[in-house]
Formats: C-alpha cells, structure tokens, sequence
C-alpha cells in the first residue's frame, strides 16, 4: 500500500477499503497488534502510528 496507509477489509478480502485518517505519507513498512487490540503501524517517513481505540477484543491463535 506504498502511499496509501493501510487497507482492511471486512469481508474476507472480497472488497478492501482505505483505513486511516489521510496522514500516513509513504509506506507502510510494519503493522502490529497490541495485546489490548490495538493496531500500530511503523512508516518510511510519516513515524508509527496507533488506532484511537482497540480493534480486537479477542484473538483467535487457531
């Protein structure tokens, strides 16, 4: 997503749709997942990000 941010989708990856607020520039170089569900993301440029709120309340290992 070089440029763009992250993507998600909510639907298997049928359809993908932009996530975030516009402000990441460059790429996106790593995500990771707190244990409290939240979502940061390491950039080239733009420094790491964070959701405002947790994304997953549980996490499924299998």
């Amino acid at each position: 997503t070089h440029g763009r941010g992250v993507s998600r989708s909510t639907d298997g990856g049928v359809t993908w749709e932009d996530f975030n607020d516009g402000n990441i520039s460059g790429g996106v170089w790593s995500l990771a997942l707190s244990s409290e569900g939240y979502l940061f993301a390491g950039t080239s440029g733009s420094g790491i990000f964070r959701t405002a709120a947790p994304l997953v309340t549980t996490i499924d290992p299998g």
